[in-house]
């Protein structure tokens, strides 16, 4: 029971610490569609990569695919991260377009999918 309450109170420590940071917003576009994309797409990772929600929660760490965590501790914070990274992501995405990252849990997902939609298109 001491190892739950110590493993609880250090997840709590670790959230409180995050969530006094507030997301910082450099994106200042929205996703419309193909003809703004590759703009799009590089504001929302460089704002991601500045609130620590890219690396682990979009893409993965170093060489490494993105993979969910497994521990209790760790899953916690990367579902905060991860919430987070979503809404950002969603937040500037056009609300004609949001029907293509509203089943998408995970964040990479959603941006993995708008890559596929709108790259394909790009090129």
């Amino acid at each position: 029971m001491k190892i739950f309450y110590i493993l609880a109170v250090e997840v709590f420590l670790e959230l409180l610490d995050f969530t006094i940071h507030s997301i910082i917003s450099m994106v200042g576009i929205v996703l419309t569609g193909k003809e703004n994309y590759p703009e799009w797409s590089r504001m929302i990772k460089h704002t991601l990569i500045f609130n620590e929600l890219w690396k682990g929660v979009c893409v993965g760490e170093g060489e490494n695919d993105r993979v969910q965590p497994t521990y209790d501790k760790e899953l916690i914070i990367w579902g905060n991260k991860n919430n987070k990274a979503y809404a950002l992501i969603a937040t500037y995405v056009n609300e004609e377009l949001s029907h293509h990252i509203l089943s998408y849990s995970p964040s990479f997902e959603a941006l993995q999918n708008l890559k596929e939609l709108y790259l394909t298109f790009c090129t």
